[in-house]
């Protein structure tokens, strides 16, 4: 949030430091959406989206840090190289073909891993066992306006 001009002291930047919350993002595009039959405004519907979600943030829930060595056995050989080297943190886009590349990130996706995604092994806590991921409640200012938020701000 920092990065996209949010400040220290926005309420929404401190509810989400406090609240240690995950911010997840998908993007449907069009043709995702032709093979979901979701073509028209009118055939999407909150069920069809949770499930997306549920399916698309998959892997948040799949294995802690922890559980990383384990889950290496049930990798296809051929791509648990490139899932080690992603877990220690190696830009494998300056390793390997760009097809390579393309080609182990489509298998290891079944196992939870994305290393076409940074890896920022800076900031791992190898404390935390366990991430919990339950939705929020709304909270009181979640409708307030930008202005009303940068008042409350100052």
């Amino acid at each position: 949030m920092l990065k996209h001009g949010a400040s220290k002291d926005c309420p929404v930047y401190q509810y989400a430091l406090n609240n240690g919350i995950l911010r997840l993002e998908l993007e449907l595009k069009r043709r995702l959406l032709g093979e979901l039959n979701m073509r028209r405004l009118e055939d999407i519907t909150d069920e069809k989206l949770e499930a997306i979600f549920e399916k698309q943030t998959e892997f948040a829930r799949k294995f802690t840090t922890d559980d990383f060595a384990d889950a290496l056995e049930h990798i296809p050989t051929k791509s648990r190289i490139y899932a080690e080297s992603w877990h220690k943190g190696i830009d494998l886009k300056n390793t390997c073909s760009r097809a390579t590349l393309f080609r182990h990130a489509k298998v290891l996706r079944e196992y939870g891993i994305d290393i076409l995604a940074d890896r920022n092994i800076e900031h791992l806590t190898p404390q935390i066992r366990f991430v919990d991921l339950i939705p929020l409640p709304v909270p009181n200012w979640y409708h307030d306006t930008p202005d009303e938020l940068i008042k409350k701000a100052a």
